[in-house]
């Protein structure tokens, strides 16, 4: 699980062709910071692009984490647009890049393009909708959701950063929630990209209760005593 914590809006000129990170086993979500360490070529080449280019850089997760050297089809769709904070290098990370990235917005990927020494993306940048009947007072989701969250993690013992939380209790942003909670929970690649996906943000919220039900409901049923038949 990586420890992902929501922070300010970066405001940035994003341009439509960007160098790309691909992903494997996590997803970036637009306006957390999430640590990564850096080690293909191209990725590490693409780092160092984008540090002369404005920082920013597409983060889309792979389908495949075994694929060396991903295609467009070997690729999600949808993805984020991130931009660079902080760069390490040292004995530690044994020729890896360490890097720092900030989350700015969802984009879709029109093309990946292999040019070398790096991956090139044709993106769109996507906004956040609301759909008709949208939910207007959605406190008593919010709250539901918070929780669930303290009973999975007070009450059941599951793994989740204090620190972030704490952001959580102090949030009420349906989309900052979803994409906190989803970050942190330590699901699979697949279904927090599906809350990456969700245009909705009171929908990706309402999907994050969803799985946080599921994840009641099977930790309730591992813990409860056996019956035998006598």
């Amino acid at each position: 699980m990586v420890d992902c914590l929501q922070t300010e809006r970066i405001e940035v000129n994003i341009p439509n062709i960007l160098p790309v990170l691909p992903l494997r086993d996590v997803v970036a979500f637009p306006n957390l910071i999430l640590p990564l360490l850096i080690g293909r070529q191209k990725s590490m080449n693409a780092v160092e692009h984008a540090l002369r280019k404005g920082k920013v850089v597409f983060l889309i997760a792979q389908r495949d984490i075994n694929v060396e050297n991903p295609l467009v089809q070997d690729v999600y769709t949808i993805g984020t647009i991130g931009m660079i904070l902080r760069t390490i290098r040292s004995k530690e990370t044994r020729g890896k890049i360490k890097v720092l990235v900030q989350g700015i917005c969802k984009a879709r990927l029109i093309d990946l393009i292999q040019i070398e020494p790096i991956w090139i993306a044709i993106v769109i940048k996507e906004v956040a909708v609301k759909s008709a009947g949208e939910i207007v007072d959605i406190e008593p989701l919010v709250l539901t959701v918070k929780e669930k969250l303290g009973r999975l993690v007070f009450n059941y013992g599951k793994a989740f950063p204090i620190d972030v939380m704490v952001v959580v209790e102090n949030s009420s942003d349906p989309e900052k929630l979803a994409f906190l909670i989803a970050a942190n929970l330590g699901l699979e690649s697949s279904q927090t990209q599906e809350i990456l996906e969700i245009d909705n943000p009171t929908h990706k919220l309402m999907r994050v209760n969803e799985i946080l039900d599921n994840q009641i409901g099977l930790l309730t049923a591992r813990n409860s005593p056996k019956k035998y038949d006598e």
